[in-house]
């Protein structure tokens, strides 16, 4: 059995929009949770700058992480609840690791 995919994505959202930030994040969650091959998935905010989110998934294979990045592509692309959240000025970056 091969072994599990981790994935980190970091993530800064307007002051603003902490709180749609929050709770579309928490759907976000529960859906990803739902799909085949995600093991784990958590969003962390982090305590010095509440404005930074760092999203951590466990998937069953490369494939399964493909998979999740195609959703949140299609995802992103004309979602009125995720538009003007994040912040165009700071890069999401995205860490895709094997555990040895």
């Amino acid at each position: 059995m091969k072994p599990p995919v981790y994935c980190l994505v970091s993530v800064k959202v307007r002051k603003e929009r902490l709180n749609d930030a929050r709770r579309q994040m928490r759907l976000l969650e529960k859906d990803v949770l739902s799909r085949a091959g995600c093991l784990q998935y958590h969003h962390l905010q982090n305590l010095d700058d509440p404005t930074r989110f760092t999203g951590y998934g466990i998937f069953a294979s490369h494939s399964d992480l493909e998979a999740h990045f195609e959703m949140m592509k299609a995802r992103r692309t004309g979602d009125d609840a995720l538009d003007g959240i994040m912040d165009p000025d700071v890069e999401v970056t995205v860490q895709t690791m094997d555990r040895i």
